[in-house]
Parts: structure tokens; C-alpha cells; sequence
């Protein structure tokens, strides 16, 4: 397959899988954490020290905070907009694959690897909300994917180190140090395996070590420099330490990160038992630097995956940078044992996603007629999921071609339909139960279409609504840092209700007596605010 129609075939199914409803279900989960530091940021003009809701937020570096500004700047304040940068991570990875692995993985093999980063359970679930996992999970994975290319092809070490060094000093501004382990892992014991292990102290690496930090440190220093609170290493520091100790130990969740990080994986994961099959990995046939690759890549995977994954406080979705390297090694094996594998298998492979897509096609009427999404969207992404199901699961059965390409092409076909579902259905039903949107759709009401507002100490460390409130509005966290509502033109203050009982009295000394006093509730955080006009 030539190199142009593989990428037109990874873009089109990309715009299948992540684009449909992008833009159709509120704010939820921690998105409020990664967009609004970026909104904070497009108005204050400071790009070093992250905030919301008039406090420092430094938790995590602020390259998809960057990105969702910027993207917000390019086009509007929208949730599409806010995580169309994930998507595009998601995009940057699948291409990234098809392009650095098609040297050694071969046409079939780089396409079917990109295919499998592309979709899949964990990649698809993240890619369409606006955070930090996808562009992480894209710079470690393309900085494993440009070392590996270039070390297996014997390209000049500088190149080598250096390239990946730049990636993962882009992927430690997205969330920290962990990828950065991972890539030196996997690089070591590769190494090990070609008797080569002096080279991870040779001078391109380090020069790559150095490459990392001209990325990354710059932003460090100077957000200590500038950074109002001086806790600020004392926050990175717990960020990074506070998984390996028992302090969010839940024994629930760690007996379940193992099965839940491979479900991760899917549909993918079964392919991974082929990494160990002794007759599967004795028909590669492998020599060389290919044999180092293959026999420490595959160990450092399961080094990582079950290090990270039994870690007393960790999260499945820590092991989500391996996804990348299980994606290349499982299409390692897949493009050079195809021969050898039995066409009853391959059948049973075609059986399983042609099988899925019939489902999902019967099933969106259902979803359509059982949340009453009957109207012309509804009925639309209904007839589209039936008609394309149907023809998806006959391209799938209707020919003997089982290729590698084909039958990965296969496996992206029920996504597509699902993401039909989820945006012309799902999505829309949903709107009936939200809470996040009419909280900030309630509160702007209350203060007045286009009427400047100061938000003041609002609960918790942030607050999604504010992403609807609409502007104009400002942010105080204290006392210190709220204007004088006058000369900021602000009429009118948004405070919880347990706070203006508290300071009500002083805040009347200092602004008058309020015209009003309206009260609005968070449902989500179960919150009463005033909003209150003076």
C-alpha cells in the first residue's frame, strides 16, 4: 500500500472515529482541570503560571493547557474547540507510526500498528475529551517509535537520541518524568540484548538527556521564578511521589489495575499473547539488531506494564504510554509470522468485528426509539449506523482477502459506527440530564447578559461551569485579590452561599448595599451560590 493512501486511510478514519458529537456532551470528568487554566490564560496573557479560579493550579505542567488556548484562540470557546488538541494528539500518533515504523514493520505491518494506536478502548475514550492522557500518550509513543526506526535502521546516534530526546522533553511538559523512565527502560534493555548497554551513556545520549531538558526546563525555572506560591516544588514533588506510596491505596482498584489496564488494550489485547508464543516468535526468524529490539522490547512491556500497574496507589491509565510500543510489537509479530497463521484464525478474527458492527447497526434504532431521539438527527445517525453496519460486516466477510491491512481495517469499523451512535444519539439524549451547562447558563442569567462579574473563592480547586458562565468575568481567591467593582466595571459578584454569609456583611461595607441577591445551585457539587448585584 503506498505510504500517501495509508495516511488518507488513517485520516479518514480518524475524522470517522473522533469527530462525530465532538462537541455534543458537557464538560465532565477533569476537563474543567485542563481547559480552564487555558481560558485563564488566553485572557491574563500569562502563559507560565497556570490558574483558575483566581488561584495558582500546579499540578501538572501546562503543554494541553497551551494547546486547548491555542485552539480555542484559532476557533471558539466551545467544547469542540477545547478538545479537538486531543483528537489531533491521537491523529499525530497513528500518522507518526505509519510513517517512522514502515521501515521495519513494513507496509502492512506500520499500517495495521497505526490502526490499532488509532483505535482502541482507552485511546478513544480519552482522545475525545480534552486531556492531558492523548497528547502524552502520542510524544512518548512517537519518541519510542523514532528511536526504535532510526536505532534499527543504524541511523547516525545523534539523530537518534537527540530526535527522541526533543519528543520526550515535549511529553514530560504534558505531564511529568514517568514516560521519560518508560523510553529509558526499553532503550536499556533493547541495548542489552544487542551487547550495545555502554551506548546509554555514550555522548548522543546524553546529548538526547540534554535535548529533553532544552525542552522542559526552561518552563520550569521560570514558573519558580515567577510563581506566587512558593509551594510549588513541594507540589510537583508530591505529583510525582504521592502513587508510590499507601495513601490513596484502594484494594479494589489495585486488584483490578492489572485486567483493567490490558482491557485497555482492546480489541487489541488478545495479539498480545503472540509476543510469547513460542511458535509464533520462532517463526520470525529474527537476526541481528531486529532480534535485540524484539526480545527487550517485549521484556521491558511487561517490566513496565506490571511495575506501574502494581504500583500501591496507581491507575490503569498510568499504563497507558505503553500503548505505542504494544501496538509496533504486536504488529512486529503480526507482519512476520501472517504467513504462518492458520486462515481459521484470520476467519474468526473477520467473524468477531463483522459480528460487531451487525450489532452495533441493529442496535442504534433501539437507542434511537428507546431515548426518544426520533427526529431527523436521531433518525439520521440511525439509518447510518444500520445501513453502514450492514455493509461493513459484509466488506468484512464478502472476500477471502484476509490481508494484516484488511482485517486491522476490520477492527476499526465497529468505532466508527459506535462514534455515530454516541454523537447523533447518545450525546443528544444526554443533554436532558446535564448539569454542568446550566449552572453556568444559570449563573450568567442571574448576572445579567454582557454584564461584567467577579467570581470570588468559588468551591474547590475549579469549577467546570465557569467554562459556560460566558465573558466577561474575572476571578478572585481571596480577599487580597478582589477588585474594586467600580473601577473594574463588575456589578456583579458569584461567591457561594456559605461565603457570603460569612463575609456578606464586609462586603457590603466595601461595595454598598446589594440591589439583589439570587440564589443559583451547583447540582454537581452540591453547592449553593449568590449571585449578588450591587
Amino acid at each position: 500500500m503506498p505510504l500517501s493512501r495509508s495516511l488518507l486511510i488513517i485520516a479518514l478514519l480518524w475524522a470517522a472515529i473522533y469527530l462525530p458529537g465532538l462537541g455534543g456532551q458537557e464538560l465532565k470528568g477533569e476537563e474543567g482541570r485542563r481547559i480552564l487554566p487555558g481560558v485563564t490564560m488566553l485572557k491574563s496573557g500569562d502563559w507560565i503560571v497556570p490558574r483558575v479560579a483566581g488561584a495558582v493550579y500546579n499540578r501538572k505542567p501546562p503543554l494541553v493547557n497551551w494547546a486547548i488556548a491555542a485552539s480555542i484562540k484559532l476557533g471558539e470557546r466551545t467544547e469542540f474547540w477545547a478538545r479537538l488538541p486531543s483528537t489531533l494528539s491521537a491523529l499525530a500518533l497513528a500518522l507518526g507510526i505509519a510513517v517512522f515504523c514502515r521501515g521495519f514493520l513494513g507496509e502492512g505491518g506500520a499500517f495495521a500498528a497505526a490502526i490499532m494506536a488509532l483505535a482502541n478502548i482507552s485511546l478513544v475514550e480519552k482522545g475525545r475529551l480534552a486531556e492531558i492522557e492523548p497528547l502524552y500518550i502520542a510524544l512518548a509513543g512517537l519518541a519510542f517509535c523514532a528511536w526504535a526506526a532510526l536505532w534499527l535502521r543504524g541511523a547516525n546516534r545523534w539523530l537518534t537520541w537527540i530526535a527522541a530526546g526533543l519528543l520526550l522533553g515535549a511529553g514530560f511538559l504534558a505531564k511529568g518524568p514517568l514516560h521519560v523512565v518508560i523510553f529509558y527502560v526499553f532503550a536499556a534493555l533493547v541495548l542489552h540484548k544487542a551487547k550495545a548497554l555502554r551506548e546509554i551513556v555514550s555522548p548522543p545520549s546524553i546529548a538526547g538527556l540534554l535535548a529533553l531538558a532544552a525542552v522542559a526546563a526552561p518552563w520550569f525555572w521560570l514558573n519558580l521564578s515567577q510563581n506566587p506560591d512558593e509551594g510549588a516544588k513541594g507540589e510537583w514533588l508530591y505529583q510525582i511521589t504521592h502513587r508510590l506510596g499507601m495513601n490513596e491505596f484502594s484494594l479494589s482498584d489495585w486488584l483490578l489495575s492489572v485486567p483493567l489496564g490490558i482491557l485497555n488494550f482492546l480489541p487489541w489485547s488478545p495479539l498480545l499473547i503472540l509476543l510469547w508464543r513460542r511458535r509464533v516468535v520462532e517463526s520470525l526468524g529474527l537476526t541481528g539488531r531486529e532480534r535485540a529490539f524484539f526480545y527487550g522490547a517485549r521484556l521491558a512491556l511487561a517490566i513496565c506494564f506490571f511495575a506501574i500497574a502494581l504500583l500501591p496507589s496507581s491507575r490503569p491509565r498510568f499504563t497507558l504510554p505503553l500503548l505505542a510500543p504494544a501496538c509496533v510489537l504486536v504488529a512486529f509479530v503480526l507482519a512476520r509470522s501472517w504467513p504462518f497463521i492458520g486462515e481459521t484464525i484470520k476467519a474468526w478474527w473477520a467473524r468477531v468485528f463483522a459480528a460487531l458492527c451487525a450489532l452495533i447497526a441493529a442496535g442504534a434504532p433501539v437507542a434511537a426509539f428507546v431515548t426518544k431521539q426520533t427526529g431527523p438527527p436521531g433518525l439520521a445517525a440511525a439509518g447510518v449506523c444500520l445501513v453502514g453496519g450492514i455493509f461493513a460486516a459484509r466488506w468484512i466477510l464478502g472476500r477471502d482477502d484476509r490481508s494484516l491491512p484488511r482485517l486491522a481495517l476490520a477492527g476499526a469499523l465497529p468505532f466508527c459506527l459506535a462514534a455515530a451512535v454516541l454523537g447523533g444519539i447518545a450525546y443528544p439524549a444526554a443533554r436532558a440530564h446535564e448539569d454542568i451547562r446550566p449552572t453556568g447558563k444559570a449563573m450568567r442569567a442571574a448576572a445579567g447578559d454582557g454584564v461584567p462579574a467577579v467570581v470570588y473563592k468559588a468551591a474547590g480547586s475549579y469549577q467546570p461551569w465557569l467554562f459556560y458562565l460566558g465573558e466577561p468575568y474575572a476571578e478572585a481567591a481571596s480577599w487580597g485579590d478582589l477588585p474594586d467593582l467600580a473601577e473594574a466595571g463588575a456589578p456583579a459578584l458569584i461567591t457561594p452561599e456559605r461565603r457570603w454569609d460569612k463575609e456578606g456583611e464586609k462586603l457590603t461595607k466595601r461595595y454598598g448595599p446589594p440591589k439583589s441577591v439570587q440564589p443559583v445551585d451547583d447540582p454537581r457539587e452540591r453547592e449553593r451560590y449568590v449571585i449578588v448585584r450591587f
